[in-house]
C-alpha cells in the first residue's frame, strides 16, 4: 500500500501523531499502530513505539510519504533533531528542547479544542504542558468520566461517553499558569525553555522520593518556582526528615560545580520539615552519592571501608543511609561557613528554594559573590589536567603523562579531591614557552599529527616526549629546536619514516606490544575508538582480556605509513580542493564517486581517489561555485540548463544524491556577470 484513499492534510501547530492518527481513523483503521505496520512490517505494537515514531525525523517523513502526504506538509509538523545523534535535543516550536521532554505515551487534550478542531496541538505534547489559554482549563488524559486512558494509537472519545458529560466534569485553571508555556512559545524563549526543563527535573526527582503531587499542585509548583516563589511541597507524615542536599539532587549531580557553590550561600533549613514516606526505597549510583556528600572518592572509599555506608547487590546505595549520615553528622568534609548555614533557622536573608532554583536557572550566580573557603584561596592560582589540556588543545591523558615524566611540575591534592593534580600557573606558563606539541604544528602547517611527528625526526629534530622515548602518548618538541626554521617549506618532500623497520644490530632486544591507549595516541584517535579499528580490519589486536587488546609495535607503525601514504582526511583533502568538508561530501561521497573510510572518528579518503578529483574538479565543478565565481545565485546554471543554454558535463549519483558538474570555462559566464551588468 502506497496511498490510501484520504490523506490529511497538516494543520498549523498540529501533533505529528495526530496526522497519523486522522489518516488512520478516515480509512477505517481502529488503531494508528495497525495502519503503521501495515506500511513497514519492522514497526510493532510496543508503548513506546509511537513516541519513537514521532522523535525520529527520518522514520516520521517516510511513514508520511507512504501515505501519500505532501511534503510541504510534512515540513509544517514534523520535529527535527538539532544534531544527528538519537539523543539530541529536538526543533520544537522553534525551541531547542530534550528529546525526553517530548510524551507520548498518553496524548493530553483541551477538551473543547479537540471537539471544535478535530486535531491535537503540538503544544500538549510537551511534559509542561498544563492548560489551554484560550478555554481556560486544564489538559486531560483520560476521560473525566469513565476514565479511560487517551493514546495516540486510538481515537479519544472512542469509549462512547457522552460529550456533554465530559465536558461538564472540566476544571478550571488560573490563567497565570495556563498561560506559561504559550508566553515561552509566543517569545521564543530559548532561556525559559531551559528553565523549564530544569524544573521537571525536579519535580521528577521529588516524585521518586515520595512527595506527592496532584495535577493542580504539579502546575501551580512549575509556575512558582519559574517566578522565583516558593513551591509548596507536601507528602504523608512518617517523621523522616530529608536533608536539603538530597532535595537538591538535581543541581548537586550536574557536571560543573555550579550546584556546589549553590549551597555556600543558602540556608534552606525550612527544606528539612519536608517528610517523605518512600524514601527507604530509593537508590542511588555511587556519582550521585558522592555528590550528595560533597565528598571525594577517595573519602567515600573511606566511609566505605569504615561501615558508614553500604551498597546494596546492585552496586547502589540506599538514599535513606545518605540523608541519615547527612542529618546525624557535624564533622562532613563541608566548608565551615556552610555548616554553620545549614543548621542556622530561616531569616527574611535566607533564600528559599524557588529563589535558589531562580538564581540556578536565570544564570544570576555568576554575577553572585560566594562565600569560599580558604582552600578555594589557596588553589586559585593552580590548573587542573582538564583545564591545562584544554588551553594547550591536546587529551588529558598527555598531560598526566608529562606530569609522570617530570615535564610539568604538578602537586596532588585541591578542594575537591585529595588525588587530583594542580598545575601552578607560572609552571604552566614556563611550559608552554619551552614546548610546543607535535599537534599545534600539525594544525599550524595543514598536516595530519603523525605525518608531521615523523617527518620531524627524519630531519633530525628529536622530540622531548614522546612514544619510545619516556612512554608519552603524544610527541613534544622542544621550541627552541624549531625556532627559526620555514615549516612549511622545511616538512615538504619525501621523507624517511622512523616507523619503518630497523636493521636487526639496531633493534632493541625486547620489545612491549602496545596497548590500546598506545595505537590511539599513534593514530590520533580516542582510546575507545580502537575496538572499532580492529573490528574495520586496519590491523589485528591480540586480547589479553575482555574488551582489552594488545598490538605488535611493527604492524602498528607499518599501519601508521600506510594510512600517511596511502589516505588523506577529509577536512585536509576539501581544504586542498579549495571546497568545505558539506560540499564535499555531499558532491563526491554522497554520490558514491569516490569511498570514505573511518578510522575511529577519522574519515579518510584514498590518495588516488583524491587526484581523481581534482582532475575533474579542475576543469568542472557545481552550480553553487559557478554562481558565487560570476556573483549569481547557486541555482544559476540550473535556470540555464533549463533554457536550453548549457548543459552539464558530468553527472554523479542517482535520485536524491545526484550532482550535476559544469565547465568551469564557458563564454556564457561573461554575459551574466554583474560587474559587466551594471556598465549598460
Amino acid at each position: 500500500m502506497n496511498r490510501l484513499p484520504f490523506i490529511p492534510k497538516a494543520q498549523p501547530r498540529e501533533s505529528p501523531l495526530s496526522v497519523l492518527r486522522r489518516s488512520a481513523v478516515n480509512n477505517g483503521y481502529q488503531r494508528v499502530l495497525a495502519l503503521m505496520h501495515s506500511l513497514i512490517p519492522h514497526i510493532d505494537y510496543s508503548n513506546g513505539m509511537l513516541g519513537y515514531i514521532a522523535r525520529n525525523p527520518a522514520l516520521y517523513r517516510r511513514i508520511a510519504s507512504l501515505l501519500g502526504i505532501q511534503s510541504s506538509n510534512i515540513d509544517l509538523v514534523a520535529y527535527d533533531r538539532v544534531g544527528s545523534a538519537r539523543e539530541d535535543k529536538l526543533l520544537w516550536q522553534g525551541l531547542k528542547i530534550p528529546y525526553n521532554d517530548l510524551h507520548f505515551t498518553t496524548e493530553k487534550l483541551c477538551i473543547p479544542c479537540f471537539l471544535e478542531k478535530g486535531y491535537a496541538l503540538s503544544e500538549w505534547d510537551h511534559k509542561a504542558a498544563v492548560g489551554c489559554t484560550e478555554h481556560r482549563v486544564y489538559l486531560e488524559d483520560h476521560c473525566p468520566v469513565c476514565h479511560t486512558s487517551w493514546t495516540f494509537d486510538r481515537e479519544p472519545f472512542s469509549c462512547g461517553c457522552d460529550h456533554f458529560k465530559i465536558t461538564a466534569q472540566l476544571r478550571p485553571i488560573p490563567m497565570e499558569q495556563a498561560s506559561l508555556l504559550s508566553n515561552i512559545i509566543a517569545n521564543g524563549d530559548q532561556a525559559g525553555i531551559e528553565n523549564i526543563s530544569l524544573i521537571l527535573e525536579f519535580i521528577k526527582w521529588w516524585k521518586q522520593i515520595g512527595i506527592r503531587f496532584t495535577k493542580e499542585s504539579e502546575a501551580a509548583c512549575i509556575y512558582r518556582i519559574y517566578n522565583g516563589q516558593n513551591p509548596d511541597l507536601s507528602t504523608a507524615k512518617t517523621g523522616k526528615h530529608l536533608h536539603s542536599q538530597v532535595l537538591l539532587l538535581p543541581i548537586l549531580t550536574q557536571t560543573d560545580d555550579t550546584g556546589r557553590s549553590i549551597t555556600n550561600t543558602i540556608n534552606p533549613s525550612h527544606l528539612s520539615k519536608i517528610q517523605s514516606a518512600c524514601i527507604n526505597k530509593v537508590e542511588i549510583s555511587r556519582i550521585e552519592a558522592q555528590a550528595v556528600l560533597g565528598i571525594s572518592r577517595v573519602r567515600f572509599d573511606k566511609f566505605i571501608e569504615e561501615g558508614l555506608i553500604s551498597a546494596n547487590d546492585n552496586s547502589q546505595f540506599p538514599l535513606n543511609d545518605i540523608n541519615q549520615l547527612l542529618l546525624s553528622s557535624t564533622w562532613l568534609p563541608f566548608d565551615s561557613v556552610k555548616q554553620q548555614l545549614l543548621h542556622k533557622s530561616l531569616s527574611k536573608d535566607n533564600l528559599s528554594l524557588a529563589h535558589l532554583v531562580r538564581i540556578e536557572l536565570t544564570g544570576q550566580l555568576k554575577g553572585r559573590r560566594c562565600i569560599k573557603s580558604e582552600s578555594g584561596e589557596k588553589f586559585r592560582n593552580h590548573l587542573t589536567i582538564p583545564e591545562a589540556s584544554k588551553k594547550l588543545k591536546t587529551n588529558s591523558e598527555s598531560i598526566r603523562y608529562l606530569i609522570k615524566v617530570g615535564k610539568l611540575p604538578a602537586n596532588k591534592g585541591t578542594p575537591k579531591s585529595s588525588v587530583q593534580w594542580a598545575i601552578a600557573v607560572k609552571d604552566f606558563d614556563t611550559f608552554d614557552r619551552q614546548y610546543i606539541f607535535a599537534s599545534a604544528i600539525a594544525r599550524e602547517i595543514n598536516l595530519p599529527v603523525t605525518t608531521t611527528s615523523s617527518r620531524l625526526i627524519s630531519a633530525g629534530i628529536k622530540p622531548v616526549s614522546g612514544p619510545g622515548i619516556d612512554k608519552g602518548r603524544t610527541y613534544v618538541f622542544s621550541r627552541d629546536d624549531i625556532k627559526g626554521y620555514n615549516l612549511r617549506k622545511f616538512l615538504q618532500g619525501p621523507y624517511q619514516s622512523p616507523a619503518g623497520r630497523k636493521p636487526k644490530s639496531q633493534q632493541v632486544p625486547e620489545v612491549n606490544d602496545l596497548t590500546s591507549k598506545d595505537l590511539a595516541g599513534l593514530l590520533q584517535i580516542d582510546t575507545h575508538q580502537v575496538r572499532r579499528v580492529v573490528r574495520d580490519g586496519w590491523i589485528i589486536g591480540k586480547k589479553n582480556s575482555p574488551g582489552h587488546y594488545r598490538f605488535d609495535p611493527l604492524e602498528a607503525h607499518q599501519l601508521v605509513e600506510h594510512i600517511d601514504r596511502q589516505y588523506i582526511d577529509i577536512e585536509i583533502a576539501s581544504a586542498k580542493l579549495g571546497m568545505s568538508v558539506r560540499p564535499f561530501r555531499y558532491t563526491w561521497i554522497s554520490t558514491g564517486y569516490v569511498r570514505e573510510y573511518k578510522l575511529g572518528k577519522r574519515r579518510l579518503v584514498t590518495q588516488e581517489g583524491l587526484e581523481k578529483i581534482s582532475g575533474i574538479w579542475s576543469e568542472h565543478t557545481t552550480s553553487t561555485y559557478i554562481g558565487k565565481m560570476i556573483g549569481r545565485h547557486r541555482s544559476f546554471c540550473n535556470n540555464l540548463e533549463k533554457m536550453g543554454l548549457i548543459e552539464p558535463t558530468m553527472i554523479l549519483g542517482e535520485s536524491t544524491s545526484k550532482t550535476k558538474l559544469y565547465p568551469r570555462k564557458h563564454p556564457l559566464y561573461r554575459c551574466y556577470r554583474k560587474e559587466l551588468l551594471s556598465k549598460f
